[in-house]
């Protein structure tokens, strides 16, 4: 068993409070207080707020792509791959910890003033279309992008509907709607 270091406790409690309640509204204090570290820690190991929020976005995207891609493994054709992967989002939502995207929020919150956040933000979702499109490009070669890029464009669209809309799920009519869409 791994120990939990006062780094790791502060990572995770940051990334607990910013997906719940933003990057705006969740003051360095409270992550102390709730992290149960001096203040001394946080900024020996972060060094700013910037710093912070720029770590525990790395972390969510670690942790993301481990699950996500952990849970398509078992799959070997394309089609079993989006399936699993709108079921995946679908948990996901589901989930009492689901807040909305963390990436959407960082991009959305910090625009140019924090270009390190949005730059993190953009390569998450620049994985994830890169995903895609090494998932459908056996079957659609050269339209490969095209595809990935349609599928793309809907989980993002269902993550944003989630949040706004909780209990309200549009995963599987969305899924059903890209059957015909997504045959070779």
């Amino acid at each position: 068993m791994m120990k939990n270091t006062k780094r790791d406790t502060i990572l995770e409690t940051a990334l607990r409070l910013f997906s719940q309640y933003g990057y705006g509204n969740v003051g360095i204090e409270r992550i102390i207080s709730e992290s149960d570290v001096a203040r001394m820690t946080v900024y020996k190991q972060f060094g700013t707020k910037d710093g912070l929020i720029k770590e525990t976005l790395e972390l969510r995207h670690r942790n993301f792509m481990e699950d996500l891609l952990q849970y398509l493994e078992p799959h070997t054709r394309y089609w079993d791959k989006i399936r699993a992967l709108f079921e995946w989002h679908q948990n996901w939502f589901q989930s009492p910890d689901f807040h909305g995207c963390m990436f959407i929020k960082a991009s959305e919150e910090f625009g140019a003033a924090n270009p390190q956040a949005c730059a993190i933000a953009q390569e998450h979702k620049l994985a994830i279309l890169a995903l895609l499109e090494a998932i459908l490009q056996e079957p659609f070669g050269a339209k490969a992008h095209q595809q990935a890029v349609l599928v793309f464009i809907c989980l993002e669209g269902l993550i944003v509907h989630a949040n706004m809309f909780p209990g309200k799920d549009l995963t599987q009519d969305i899924y059903q709607a890209l059957q015909p869409l997504l045959a070779p």
